[in-house]
């Protein structure tokens, strides 16, 4: 048990090690383009910068969202499991799979559809065939 409790820590320790590298070194790169950026070209990557947090931070809260429901509307809410999901434009397709009432697993794709973009209001949901 020691030994395992070892090995874990060291592991852990290897990669916050290596997560703090990396970190440091595209830090470092990242300032060094910057600093060899026209204002213009640092105004537009600072404008391209924050949309794609934004969508990001979209993306992280819809799949929450379309999650949520699909369980909601489950017989079995613990029988789900996602197994896939992609994001477009203004879509969300999730995949997923749950135990229907006679116990069988079925699966299921669906396509929660946004407007404007991604971070809107949810329009339409389909099932895909």
């Amino acid at each position: 048990m020691k030994t395992l409790i070892k090995f874990l820590f060291y592991g852990l320790a290897f990669i916050a090690a290596s997560l703090f590298l990396i970190y440091h070194l595209t830090n470092s790169y990242v300032d060094e383009q910057l600093s060899e950026m026209s204002p213009d070209e640092r105004e537009q990557f600072e404008k391209e910068l924050e949309e794609s947090q934004r969508l990001s931070r979209c993306m992280t809260s819809k799949l929450g969202e379309a999650r949520r429901a699909i369980k909601q509307n489950l017989k079995d809410p613990d029988s789900y499991k996602q197994t896939g999901y992609n994001f477009n434009k203004n879509t969300l397709e999730l995949n997923y799979s749950a135990t229907n009432s006679f116990g069988g697993r079925m699966s299921s794709t669906l396509r929660f559809v946004y407007e404007p973009d991604i971070c809107g209001e949810l329009v339409d949901t389909l099932e895909v065939k």
